[in-house]
C-alpha cells in the first residue's frame, strides 16, 4: 500500500496528542486534544480503503488472523515485558506493586487492566469489522445520505450509552467495553471510509455538520467536559471527534502542504506509531509511581524524548520485537 502523506501526518499528530493526554495537561488543553482517539479510528477506516486490492482477496478468517497477529500479539508481548519490568522495579525499590492478578488478567484481555491497552482492543475490533463497514459504505453514495446515516448511527449510539447506565456490575462493564465503545468508534471508521474519497469541499461540509451536532448537544447539556462522555462515547463526544478530524483532513488535503507533510520525521512517527504508543507507557508509569507531582510540560517533554529514544533503538536493533518473528527467530 502506497503511503498517504495526509494519513501519516494526522497519525503522527494523534499519537503525540495521546501521549499529551497521559501527562494530564491543564483542563482546557486536555479537552481540546480529546479528538485524538477518534482521529485514529477515522484513519483506520481510511487506511482500509487504501489497502484494498482486488487482485489479492483473502478469506475472512485469514484476514482476522492477520489483524490478530498485527495488533493483539504485539500487545501481549509488550504487556509481558511491562509486567516483568514493573515487578522487578518494585522489588528493587522495595515498594508495593500497583498491579494485582485481576489487573494482569484484565490487561491481557485488553479490557482495561493497566489502563492503556483498551485502545488496542478498539483498533482490533474496527479492523475485523472493516469488511462489513466497507460493504455498508458502498451502499450509501451521496453526501446527504451519508450525513443522515451517520446521524442515525449516532442516535443509536446514544441509546447504547443510555442502556449502559441501566445495567449493573459485570453486565454493565462488558456491555460498555465490548458493545457501546466498539460501536461508537466503528461509526467513525465508517465515516473515514467515505472521507478518503470525498472532495475537500464535501469533507468540510461534513466536518461542519458534525460540529453543529456537537454544539447543539452541548447546549442541551450545558456544555459538560467532553472527556466526561468518552466512556462510552456519546454523540457529544463522537460529533466533536468527527468534526475536528474531518476539518484536519480537509486542511492536510491541500496540495500546497504536500512537501511539508512528506517530512521523514512525520513518516517515521506514523510508521512506528504503535511502537511509540507501547514504549511511552514506561516513562508515564515511572512518573506516576515515583514523581507524581512533576510539572506536566516537563513530564511531556521527557516522555517524548525517552519514548523516541527507545523506539529508535528498538526499530534499529530489534525491528521484529512486536511480532511473532521475534518469538520464533530460530525459524528465520
Amino acid at each position: 500500500m502506497k503511503r498517504d502523506s495526509r494519513i501519516d501526518s494526522l497519525r503522527a499528530l494523534a499519537i503525540v496528542l495521546i501521549i499529551l493526554a497521559h501527562v494530564y495537561p491543564p483542563t482546557v488543553l486536555f479537552q481540546i486534544r480529546i479528538f485524538d482517539v477518534p482521529l485514529m479510528a477515522m484513519l483506520l477506516g481510511m487506511s482500509f480503503i487504501l489497502s484494498i486490492s482486488k487482485k489479492n482477496k483473502e478469506a475472512y478468517i485469514d484476514f482476522v488472523l492477520k489483524r490478530f497477529k498485527r495488533l493483539v500479539i504485539p500487545a501481549w508481548i509488550f504487556l509481558t515485558l511491562f509486567f516483568i519490568c514493573s515487578f522487578t522495579a518494585v522489588n528493587i525499590l522495595n515498594i508495593e506493586s500497583p498491579y494485582d492478578l485481576k489487573t494482569l488478567i484484565s490487561s491481557y484481555s485488553l479490557l482495561s487492566g493497566i489502563g492503556y491497552v483498551w485502545i488496542i482492543r478498539v483498533f482490533f475490533t474496527i479492523a475485523i469489522l472493516s469488511p462489513l463497514l466497507f460493504k455498508v459504505s458502498k451502499k450509501i453514495n451521496t453526501l446527504l445520505e451519508r450525513c443522515i446515516a451517520t446521524f442515525l448511527l449516532l442516535f443509536i449510539q446514544e441509546l447504547l450509552c443510555i442502556l449502559t447506565e441501566k445495567l449493573y456490575g459485570v453486565n454493565q462493564y462488558l456491555f460498555e467495553q465490548l458493545v457501546a465503545i466498539s460501536f461508537g468508534y466503528a461509526i467513525i471508521a465508517l465515516v473515514g471510509m467515505w472521507a478518503i474519497n470525498q472532495t475537500r469541499r464535501e469533507n468540510l461540509i461534513s466536518g461542519c455538520f458534525f460540529l453543529t451536532i456537537f454544539l447543539a448537544t452541548g447546549k442541551l447539556q450545558g456544555f459538560p467536559l467532553i472527556s466526561d462522555q468518552k466512556y462510552p462515547p456519546t454523540i457529544y463526544f463522537l460529533s466533536f471527534g468527527l468534526g475536528i478530524s474531518l476539518f484536519l483532513f480537509y486542511l492536510v488535503s491541500n496540495k500546497v502542504l504536500n512537501p511539508v507533510l512528506e517530512n521523514e520525521t512525520i513518516v517515521w512517527v506514523s510508521k512506528h506509531s504503535l511502537e511509540i504508543y507501547y514504549w511511552h507507557i514506561f516513562p508515564i508509569t515511572m512518573f506516576e509511581l515515583l514523581l507524581p507531582d512533576i510539572n506536566w510540560l516537563m513530564k511531556f517533554i521527557i516522555t517524548l524524548i525517552i519514548t523516541g529514544a527507545i523506539t529508535i533503538l528498538q526499530t534499529k536493533y530489534l525491528p521484529h520485537f512486536f511480532n511473532l518473528r521475534f518469538i520464533n527467530l530460530k525459524h528465520d
